[in-house]
């Protein structure tokens, strides 16, 4: 008798245990799909700010220094936070 109260106790644990990964494989199913959401969303937003400068560069040419360095900043700052989300992905 005491066996079989400790496989149900053990049936419970593992019951339990797969219940939790369940809801812990839900949370990062979608923490995953917001992260490449986010990403896809920073890729075109990346794209369109490429466009701009290129077309910016071609056109009139960017002689200000200022606008040389806000741009470059700006790109510097999208590739860096989609370095950061390529990262988490990986975690």
């Amino acid at each position: 008798m005491e066996l079989l109260a400790n496989l149900n106790e053990r049936i419970d644990l593992l019951l339990r245990k797969y219940t939790a990964m369940q809801a812990e494989n839900n949370r990062l199913q979608d923490l995953l799909a917001s992260q490449t959401a986010q990403i896809t969303k920073l890729n075109t937003t990346l794209a369109a700010m490429e466009e701009k400068m290129l077309a910016m560069q071609i056109g009139q040419g960017v002689t200000d220094d200022k606008e040389k360095e806000r741009l470059k900043g700006q790109l510097d700052k999208l590739i860096a936070e989609i370095d950061h989300l390529l990262i988490s992905l990986n975690d």
